[in-house]
């Protein structure tokens, strides 16, 4: 008994020294527990068992580590929502006429569009989104962050954006603007367990809050996004302009089945 005891007392200790080494890496900080609010919102959406333990997290790697911009397609299944069980396709399609590498085109389904680019410092933003099924074009100024390298876990960027909806088959019929405060935040890291695989994944949260023509704008989305695997799974809404347009509450979770 004396040396089983003697045995779990080492064991203890060694995983304790882990630990405390994994934080100790220059730059890597001790795991952050997912706030309780948060974890209801994706275990209800996602379903129970996507979201695991904490891990110890690091500064965001830039945007390349986590969506390269090129000629990929990501497959997800619905987990909440009115299409839960049905899958969906994104694809992400280099813009041959930027010589740079730098633009994307992010389909998402049959009725989204997005239109990246990624910056000189490693960062992915948004430059617009076009939304097919309602004929909108919404642009936010400054565009709308997607990965902001560098940040540490636990930190948040707040600021405040100009959005303004176009008409799509008149790109210059301006139908509705207002201003919009985002709050970009990094929650942590953690491990992620989706039909695709088991990922170490970091949290992104983006929070809206404005006015944009007559709607009030009040609004969360989370995101997942695994390091060579770009994102594993998020909740959100089918597009932005619809939800500006018609404040269509309803939120949906995707997890990720495979990447192609």
């Amino acid at each position: 008994m004396i040396r089983l005891r003697g045995l779990l007392t080492f064991c203890a200790s060694v995983v304790v020294s882990l630990n405390a080494a994994l934080a100790a890496e220059p730059g890597t900080s001790a795991p952050i527990p997912l706030p309780q609010a948060d974890r209801a919102v994706l275990e209800r959406l996602l379903g129970p068992g996507v979201v695991g333990e904490a891990l110890p997290g690091k500064p965001l790697l830039a945007s390349s580590e986590f969506m390269p911009v090129a000629d990929v397609t990501w497959v997800f299944r619905f987990t909440g929502g009115k299409q839960s069980g049905t899958t969906e396709e994104a694809v992400l399609t280099r813009m041959s006429r930027d010589k740079t590498g730098k633009s994307g085109r992010f389909a998402v389904g049959d009725d989204s569009v997005y239109y990246f680019r990624q910056s000189g410092d490693g960062d992915l933003y948004i430059i617009s989104e076009h939304d097919q099924q309602e004929g909108m074009i919404t642009r936010f100024t400054p565009s709308e962050p997607v990965i902001l390298s560098g940040m540490a876990p636990g930190t948040t960027k707040r600021k405040q954006s100009t959005v303004k909806l176009f008409d799509l088959s008149d790109p210059k019929d301006l139908a509705h603007q207002g201003t919009v405060n985002l709050s970009y935040s990094y929650i942590g890291t953690y491990r992620v367990t989706v039909p695709a695989g088991t990922f170490d994944a970091v949290l992104i949260k983006w929070r809206y809050q404005g006015e944009v023509g007559p709607a009030t704008v009040e609004d969360t989305q989370y995101r997942f996004f695994a390091e060579g695997m770009g994102p594993v799974a998020m909740v959100d809404k089918s597009n932005i302009s619809a939800y500006l347009l018609y404040q269509d509450n309803s939120k949906q979770g995707r997890v990720l089945v495979r990447k192609e």
